[in-house]
C-alpha cells in the first residue's frame, strides 16, 4: 500500500503528514513537490541523519494535501504543527503564555482576554508581556465601556430577557433590543481605538470615577479604580511601542546545548530597545541552528498579532524556505517585511550581545531543570523510605469521592509519573453500586474498578499504549486516614498487586496535615522534602473529584427540570442537553432554534417555550408579591 502511494504521488506543492503504526501523525513538513519530497524519505536511506532515520522507521502510512503555492503549503504547514504537535517536528515552548486582548467576530462583539490566538475573524491586541496589567485593562474597558460579557450569541431578530448585569449598568443588554446595533458598535469603535493606543479618554472616565468614589469616601472601590488607572498606563506604553510601525525592528539570537535550544529576542521601537523576551525549542537533536532559526520564524510571526518592518537575525534561514516566509509575513503584515543578518556594525555588535543573553538563558534554563531534577529526588525518596518501598517509583495515583449527602457521587483518580502530572491518564467515575452518603464504600468501589479494569487489560495483553488503566501504579493515595487504607490495602491485596497504599488525611480546615502509611501516620512536618508534592496531590484529586461532582449535580438539575415539561421524555431530553449547555439556553432559544434539535417537532417546541414562559411569569409575581410583604 505504501508503496503504491509513493508511485501515485503528485508533483504539486502541499504539505504531507507521516503516520505510524496507530494512525498518530508524527510528522509534518512542507514541499515544492510532493512527489519529489515525499519518496526521498524512502530513497538513500543510509545518508539520512539519526533523526530522519529514526522518523522512517516509524512511518507506517501519510496523507497528503495538494496547495496552489508554496506560501499556502506554509501557512498548513504551521498549523497543522500546531494541530498536532507531532513527535519529529521541532516543539515551540515561549518561556511565558503571553496573553491578547480579544474583540470577538460576533455580530454583537465581547472584549476578553485570551491566551489562544487564533485566526477566527476576531482582533487581536498584544501581547501584553504583563498579564496582571493586561487583565486589569479588560476590567476597566468592561466596566466604563458596558457592553456584552456573557458568551450568549443571538441575532438582532431576537429578544431576551436582559441579565442581572444590565441591572447593575455593566451591560447594555443588546439581547433585549435595549441598545441598537449602531450605538453598540460605536462603543466598540471606541475601545478599538483604546487599544490602538489611544488611551486618553480611558484614563479620563477611570480619574473621573476615582474622585467620584474618593468623594464618597468609598476609598476600597477608589482604590481598584487606581489600579486600573496603573495598568492602563503600562500598557499604553507597550501600545504606542507596537504602533510604530514605520521603525520597528526585532532582533533574534540563538543558543543551544544538546537537548534545548534558546532564542532570545530584543523589541525595538523608534529605534530604541523596549524589552527582551526568551523563547525555548525543544525536541532540537540533529537540527542545525539555520533549521532551528527558520523553524521559530515561522511558528512565531504566524502567532503574534505585530509583525516589525525588519527582522535581525544572528542565522539566515534555509534558502528553500526563505521567500515563502517573506511573502506570507509581508501578506500578514500587510507591507513588505525584510529579514537582513548584519555583518559589521551596530546591529551586528546588538545580535552578539542578544547571543550572550540566549546563552545565559540556556545556562538559567539547565540550571533551573537540574534544580527541578535534585527537588524530584529528594521528594521520591523521601516518600520511598515512608514506604519501605525498595523499586524506582515511576508511577502514583489519588483517589476522592465528591458528593452533597450521598447524592450524585462521584469518584476521581490522578495520575502522576514521578512528581509530574500526567491528566491524559486521569479518569473518573460514576458511583454505580453504593446507596447514601458511605465513603468508604464509594472509594472501595472506585479503586475496586479501577483495578479490574487493569487486570481484565492485563489478561487481554494489551500494551500500556492501547490500554487506559496501565501501567498499574508504585502507591496508591486515598483522601482519608487509616479506615480508608485499610479498605483500599485488602482490595489491593485481593489483586494480588504489588502496590502500596497511603492515606491523605486533612485537618477540619480540609489541608492536608499527615500521611497514613505502614499501620502509622507521619505529620507533614516529618516529611520536609516531599510535604509540598504531597499537599499538591491532595488538592489535584480534590479539584478533579469536585469538579466532576459539579458536572453532574448541574446536569442531574437540568435532567430534573425538563422532566416537568409534557411531552419531553428520555430521547428528546438527551438530545437538548446535547445541543444546548443549559437551562438558560433552552429558555431562551426559540421555536425556530429548538426545532433544530432531533426529535423535537414545533408542537413540542411550543410546549417547552410555554413551560419556561409560564414559570417566568410566577417567579416574577412571587418577587413582585415579596416586595409588596417587605414594604
Amino acid at each position: 500500500m505504501l508503496e503504491e502511494k509513493l508511485t501515485n504521488l503528485p508533483k504539486d506543492s502541499g504539505i504531507y503528514l507521516m503516520k505510524d503504526d496507530k494512525k498518530n501523525v508524527i510528522y509534518v513538513g512542507k514541499a515544492i513537490s510532493l512527489k519529489n519530497r515525499v519518496r526521498s524519505y524512502f530513497q538513500n536511506k543510509e545518508n539520512h541523519d539519526i533523526k530522519t532515520r529514526l522518523l522512517v522507521e516509524h512511518i507506517k502510512d501519510f496523507d497528503y494535501i495538494i496547495t496552489d503555492n508554496e506560501v499556502e503549503a506554509l501557512l498548513l504547514e504551521i498549523a497543522l504543527i500546531k494541530k498536532y504537535r507531532p513527535h519529529y517536528n521541532i516543539q515551540l515552548k515561549d518561556d511565558k503564555s503571553y496573553p491578547y486582548i480579544k474583540i470577538s467576530a460576533e455580530n454583537y462583539p465581547t472584549v476578553t482576554l485570551t491566551r489562544d490566538y487564533k485566526t477566527d475573524g476576531g482582533k487581536y491586541f498584544g501581547p501584553y508581556t504583563n498579564a496582571m496589567d493586561a487583565r486589569k485593562f479588560v476590567e476597566a474597558l468592561n466596566l466604563l465601556y458596558p457592553i456584552k460579557m456573557c458568551k450568549k450569541k443571538f441575532g438582532s431578530q431576537k429578544q431576551q430577557r436582559p441579565c442581572i448585569n444590565y441591572d447593575m449598568g455593566l451591560c447594555l443588554a443588546p439581547c433585549s433590543r435595549e441598545i441598537d446595533k449602531e450605538e453598540y458598535d460605536a462603543y466598540l469603535r471606541e475601545i478599538t481605538a483604546i487599544l490602538n493606543g489611544d488611551t486618553d479618554a480611558l484614563m479620563s472616565k477611570i480619574r473621573e470615577r476615582m474622585g467620584f468614589y474618593a468623594a464618597k469616601q468609598d476609598f476600597e472601590t477608589a482604590a481598584v479604580l487606581r489600579d486600573y488607572l496603573y495598568a492602563t498606563e503600562k500598557v499604553s506604553v507597550k501600545q504606542k511601542i507596537s504602533m510604530a510601525d514605520e521603525d520597528s525592528s526585532e532582533v533574534l539570537a540563538l543558543a543551544y546545548d544538546e537537548e534545548i535550544a534558546v532564542i532570545a529576542m530584543f523589541e525595538r521601537a523608534k529605534g530604541e530597545l523596549q524589552g527582551k523576551r526568551t523563547f525555548v525549542l525543544e525536541n532540537i537533536s540533529d537540527h542545525s541552528p539555520v533549521q532551528m532559526m527558520t523553524e521559530f520564524i515561522k511558528q512565531y510571526y504566524s502567532t503574534d498579532a505585530s509583525i516589525p518592518k525588519t527582522i535581525y537575525l544572528q542565522y539566515a534561514l534555509e534558502e528553500e524556505q526563505e521567500q515563502s516566509i517573506l511573502q506570507l509575513l509581508t501578506k500578514k503584515k500587510g507591507s513588505k517585511v525584510v529579514i537582513k543578518v548584519p555583518k559589521i556594525g551596530n546591529k551586528k555588535k546588538l545580535v552578539d550581545m542578544l547571543e550572550k543573553n540566549a546563552q545565559d538563558a540556556v545556562f538559567q534554563y539547565r540550571s533551573r531543570k537540574e534544580a527541578e531534577r535534585q527537588k524530584e529526588e529528594r521528594a521520591l525518596a523521601e516518600i520511598k523510605n515512608a514506604f519501605g518501598l525498595q523499586r524506582t517509583i515511576e508511577r502514583m495515583e489519588a483517589f476522592d469521592i465528591s458528593n452533597i449527602m450521598g447524592s450524585d457521587q462521584v469518584g476521581a483518580m490522578v495520575v502522576y509519573e514521578k512528581t509530574k502530572r500526567a491528566p491524559k491518564a486521569y479518569r473518573r467515575f460514576r458511583i454505580k453500586y453504593i446507596e447514601g452518603q458511605d465513603d468508604y464504600a464509594a472509594m472501595g468501589e472506585v479503586v475496586f474498578r479501577r483495578l479490574k479494569r487493569a487486570k481484565e487489560e492485563l489478561e487481554n495483553g494489551e500494551s500500556i499504549q492501547q490500554s487506559r488503566f496501565l501501567p498499574l501504579p508504585e502507591i496508591i493515595f486515598v483522601d482519608g486516614g487509616q479506615g480508608h487504607v485499610k479498605i483500599i490495602q485488602g482490595i489491593v491485596e485481593d489483586f494480588g498487586f504489588d502496590i502500596q497504599v497511603g492515606g491523605l488525611k486533612k485537618d477540619i480546615s480540609h489541608r492536608l496535615q499527615s500521611l497514613w502509611t505502614q499501620g502509622r501516620e507521619l505529620p507533614l512536618e516529618q516529611l520536609p522534602d516531599s510535604k509540598r508534592f504531597l499537599r499538591e496531590v491532595s488538592d489535584e484529586v480534590h479539584r478533579y473529584a469536585y469538579e466532576y461532582h459539579a458536572v453532574r449535580r448541574r446536569k442531574s438539575m437540568l435532567d430534573s427540570e425538563l422532566t416537568k415539561i409534557p411531552l419531553v421524555g428520555e430521547k428528546r431530553k438527551r438530545e437538548l442537553l446535547r445541543r444546548f449547555e443549559g437551562i438558560e439556553q433552552i429558555q431562551n432559544a426559540t421555536i425556530e432554534e429548538l426545532i433544530q434539535v432531533e426529535g423535537i417537532d414545533r408542537r413540542v417546541a411550543r410546549n417547552i417555550k410555554e413551560y419556561f414562559e409560564v414559570k417566568t411569569k410566577f417567579n416574577d409575581e412571587n418577587r413582585e408579591n415579596n416586595k409588596k410583604k417587605q414594604k
